[in-house]
Protein backbone atom coordinates (compact mmCIF):
# COMPACT_ATOMS: atom_id res chain seq x y z
CA UNK A 1 0.00 0.00 0.00
CA UNK A 2 1.49 3.44 -0.73
CA UNK A 3 1.62 5.89 2.04
CA UNK A 4 -0.61 8.84 2.01
CA UNK A 5 0.82 12.60 1.70
CA UNK A 6 1.56 14.55 5.24
CA UNK A 7 -0.04 11.44 7.16
CA UNK A 8 1.30 10.94 10.69
CA UNK A 9 2.35 7.28 10.80
CA UNK A 10 2.16 6.73 14.27
CA UNK A 11 -1.68 7.07 14.03
CA UNK A 12 -2.99 4.94 11.70
CA UNK A 13 -6.37 4.23 12.40
CA UNK A 14 -7.64 1.01 11.46
CA UNK A 15 -3.96 -0.19 9.49
CA UNK A 16 -5.06 2.98 7.02
CA UNK A 17 -2.61 6.42 7.30
CA UNK A 18 -4.81 9.20 9.44
CA UNK A 19 -3.39 12.89 8.07
CA UNK A 20 -4.25 14.97 11.34
CA UNK A 21 -3.63 18.03 12.91
CA UNK A 22 -4.10 19.09 16.53
CA UNK A 23 -5.81 21.95 17.71
CA UNK A 24 -3.02 24.61 18.88
CA UNK A 25 -5.35 25.91 21.55
CA UNK A 26 -8.20 24.21 23.57
CA UNK A 27 -9.92 21.72 21.67
CA UNK A 28 -13.56 22.37 20.09
CA UNK A 29 -14.11 22.06 16.95
CA UNK A 30 -13.41 18.83 14.91
CA UNK A 31 -13.31 18.79 10.92
CA UNK A 32 -13.40 15.28 9.08
CA UNK A 33 -12.30 15.37 5.55
CA UNK A 34 -12.88 12.83 2.89
CA UNK A 35 -11.29 13.20 -0.34
CA UNK A 36 -12.63 12.43 -4.06
CA UNK A 37 -11.42 9.54 -6.33
CA UNK A 38 -7.67 9.94 -6.95
CA UNK A 39 -6.96 12.03 -4.52
CA UNK A 40 -5.28 11.66 -1.17
CA UNK A 41 -5.53 13.82 2.26
CA UNK A 42 -3.57 16.22 1.01
CA UNK A 43 -6.62 17.73 -1.09
CA UNK A 44 -8.92 17.85 2.35
CA UNK A 45 -6.19 19.03 4.57
CA UNK A 46 -5.46 22.07 2.60
CA UNK A 47 -9.38 23.16 2.14
CA UNK A 48 -9.71 22.22 5.75
CA UNK A 49 -6.99 24.71 6.97
CA UNK A 50 -8.29 27.23 4.83
CA UNK A 51 -11.67 27.12 6.27
CA UNK A 52 -10.33 27.23 9.60
CA UNK A 53 -8.81 29.79 9.81
CA UNK A 54 -11.29 32.29 7.11
CA UNK A 55 -13.99 31.92 10.31
CA UNK A 56 -11.38 31.90 12.91
CA UNK A 57 -11.17 28.64 14.51
CA UNK A 58 -7.95 27.55 13.30
CA UNK A 59 -6.82 27.69 16.85
CA UNK A 60 -8.97 25.41 18.25
CA UNK A 61 -9.75 22.66 15.54
CA UNK A 62 -8.98 19.72 15.38
CA UNK A 63 -8.08 18.30 11.54
CA UNK A 64 -8.72 14.30 10.54
CA UNK A 65 -8.23 13.10 6.76
CA UNK A 66 -8.56 9.39 6.57
CA UNK A 67 -6.74 8.09 3.73
CA UNK A 68 -8.64 5.54 1.17
CA UNK A 69 -6.77 2.51 0.23
CA UNK A 70 -4.16 2.51 -2.26
CA UNK A 71 -5.53 0.65 -5.69
CA UNK A 72 -4.84 0.40 -9.12
CA UNK A 73 -6.55 3.00 -10.48
CA UNK A 74 -7.10 1.39 -14.16
CA UNK A 75 -5.07 2.86 -17.43
CA UNK A 76 -3.20 5.82 -17.13
CA UNK A 77 -3.91 6.32 -13.63
CA UNK A 78 -1.46 3.89 -11.51
CA UNK A 79 -2.04 3.54 -8.41
CA UNK A 80 -4.39 5.90 -6.72
CA UNK A 81 -6.33 6.14 -3.47
CA UNK A 82 -9.83 4.95 -4.23
CA UNK A 83 -12.70 4.14 -1.00
CA UNK A 84 -13.31 1.05 -3.15
CA UNK A 85 -12.35 -0.29 -7.34
CA UNK A 86 -14.44 1.81 -9.33
CA UNK A 87 -15.62 0.00 -12.67
CA UNK A 88 -13.71 1.69 -15.70
CA UNK A 89 -16.70 0.70 -18.39
CA UNK A 90 -19.32 0.90 -16.88
CA UNK A 91 -18.27 4.69 -14.58
CA UNK A 92 -20.49 7.20 -16.74
CA UNK A 93 -23.79 5.00 -16.42
CA UNK A 94 -26.23 6.13 -13.78
CA UNK A 95 -26.87 2.85 -12.60
CA UNK A 96 -23.25 1.83 -12.18
CA UNK A 97 -23.15 1.55 -8.88
CA UNK A 98 -25.69 -1.80 -9.18
CA UNK A 99 -23.06 -3.25 -11.79
CA UNK A 100 -20.93 -3.93 -8.80
CA UNK A 101 -19.41 -7.63 -8.05
CA UNK A 102 -19.99 -8.24 -4.76
CA UNK A 103 -16.18 -7.51 -3.65
CA UNK A 104 -16.71 -4.40 -4.72
CA UNK A 105 -19.29 -4.35 -2.40
CA UNK A 106 -17.41 -5.89 0.47
CA UNK A 107 -14.83 -3.44 -0.16
CA UNK A 108 -17.02 -0.54 0.34
CA UNK A 109 -18.69 -2.20 3.10
CA UNK A 110 -15.52 -2.46 4.65
CA UNK A 111 -14.31 1.48 4.49
CA UNK A 112 -17.92 2.40 5.69
CA UNK A 113 -17.08 0.09 8.86
CA UNK A 114 -13.63 1.57 9.39
CA UNK A 115 -15.10 5.34 8.74
CA UNK A 116 -17.99 4.31 11.58
CA UNK A 117 -15.43 3.50 13.88
CA UNK A 118 -13.11 6.31 13.16
CA UNK A 119 -16.25 9.14 13.43
CA UNK A 120 -17.23 7.08 16.74
CA UNK A 121 -13.91 7.61 17.96
CA UNK A 122 -13.44 11.31 16.99
CA UNK A 123 -17.18 12.52 19.17
CA UNK A 124 -15.28 10.58 22.00
CA UNK A 125 -12.83 13.18 22.00
CA UNK A 126 -14.61 15.96 21.63
CA UNK A 127 -15.90 18.51 24.94
CA UNK A 128 -19.26 18.12 25.66
CA UNK A 129 -19.70 21.94 23.98
CA UNK A 130 -17.85 20.83 20.97
CA UNK A 131 -18.87 20.41 17.34
CA UNK A 132 -17.97 18.21 14.58
CA UNK A 133 -18.24 19.06 10.71
CA UNK A 134 -17.62 15.60 8.27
Amino acid sequence: MAACANHNPSNEEGGMPLSEEHPQGQHLYTVIGLHSLHGDPKSPMEWMQRMAREVGIEHNTRLVAPCAPARDGGVGWGDSYQWFPYREDDVDAPSWVELLPDNQWNMLRDQRHRLSKLLTAELDRLPRNGRLLL
